[in-house]
């Protein structure tokens, strides 16, 4: 997916809104494996986060009240995993 897909798909779940909290139970709630920062050489928020990567070295963030999108974190470890719904 790429950042305007990603917006394109989000655009009626602003974050803290109720259809955000509908999509994060959904969709992103059993998913929260965190990921590895290798600025503090460490793992971050595990339990907490959510993280993808899309298209062109960018990724989505999800936690409970907000989703965002970054792309300064091409170093970050984010994990890949097929899913079954």
């Amino acid at each position: 997916m790429t950042r305007d897909e990603l917006e394109e798909k989000m655009k009626d779940k602003p974050s803290e809104s109720e259809e955000y909290k509908k999509f994060f139970n959904d969709e992103v709630k059993g998913h929260l494996a965190g990921y590895w920062n290798p600025n503090t050489k460490g793992f971050d928020r595990i339990g907490g986060r959510s993280n993808v990567w899309l298209v062109g070295g960018n990724n989505a963030g999800f936690n409970q009240d907000e989703w965002d999108w970054n792309d300064d974190y091409r170093y970050s470890g984010f994990s890949g995993r097929l899913l079954k719904n």
